[in-house]
């Protein structure tokens, strides 16, 4: 199987047509780790999905049947720069529309409750309790990152599990533009608390700091409010740059998010 021939098309933008059983489909993108490698595939037989293949070295499985001819066909118009910016905004937009991210930078344990009293703790880096239906959650020691369903108010409550500086970011869709609440530098001892309220489609609030957890608020945070699609959509010729530091550490926060996004799906399917 030509996995490599194929992350090598798509990381240039272009995206190989795959034939297998008389059917053609599409690549949009790769995932691999030390578990395994997979393709993204838009498949016209299911155009409302995104197909996920499983790739081994003789064959690939498919919706759990094992095909062993597969053909990559590479296309003879590549993407232009416009192009490739243009589809990472739509897949963003896609994707927050549904959705409200959260990602923390630091050594935390986070509790979030519904509006309709469901519940997502993650405990010493491991996610104890999940009752939010249609959640996608990644954890790691410095990096917890969530999507939440947007059709629903959030009660956020943090808590530090050391001295440390802690930076997060809110993301959801205020009338209809994809919209970063930036937290950063907080300093925060263990034990310190952070609470924060996110309201469906409605601006990143402050969040309440409660340094020495007395359940006294010592001060607040006011985000910092960021639209970095509409920055996107401004570049010249579509093509963002290294000199454009804050476009691009934004755009990093959304794209670590959609990965989450994409891994679950990924992970749902084995």
């Amino acid at each position: 199987m030509a996995f490599n021939r194929i992350k090598e098309l798509v990381d240039e933008g272009i995206p190989p047509v795959v034939t297998y059983d008389k059917h053609a489909v599409t690549v949009i993108g790769y995932y691999e780790d030390k578990d395994g490698k997979y393709l993204l595939v838009y498949d016209n037989n299911y155009p409302n999905s995104t197909v996920i293949w499983s790739v081994y070295d003789r064959y690939v499985e498919i919706w759990g049947k094992k095909y062993y001819e597969v053909e990559v066909v590479e296309p003879k118009s590549k993407f232009t720069e416009i192009s490739k910016r243009d589809i990472i905004i739509g897949i963003i937009e896609y994707i927050y529309k549904d959705f409200t991210g959260l990602t923390f930078h630091s050594p935390i344990d986070v509790v979030v409750e519904s509006s309709r009293g469901e519940v997502l703790r993650i405990v010493n880096d491991e996610v104890v309790e999940n009752s939010i239906e249609d959640s996608y959650v990644y954890v790691s020691e410095d990096l917890k990152t969530m999507l939440l369903p947007s059709d629903r108010n959030y009660d956020v409550k943090v808590t530090s599990r050391e001295e440390c500086e802690i930076n997060m970011e809110s993301i959801l869709q205020v009338e209809n533009e994809v919209t970063i609440g930036s937290y950063k530098n907080i300093d925060l001892q263990e034990g310190s608390k952070l609470s924060l309220n996110i309201l469906s489609g409605e601006l990143p609030e402050a969040v309440y700091v409660d340094i020495d957890a007395d359940e006294v608020v010592d001060f607040t945070v006011e985000p910092v409010i960021s639209t970095p699609l509409q920055s996107m959509r401004a570049t010249v010729g579509g093509e963002v740059t290294s000199s454009d530091t804050l476009i691009l550490s934004l755009v990093t926060a959304l794209v670590t998010l959609t990965l989450v996004f994409i891994i679950a799906l990924i992970v749902k399917k084995l």
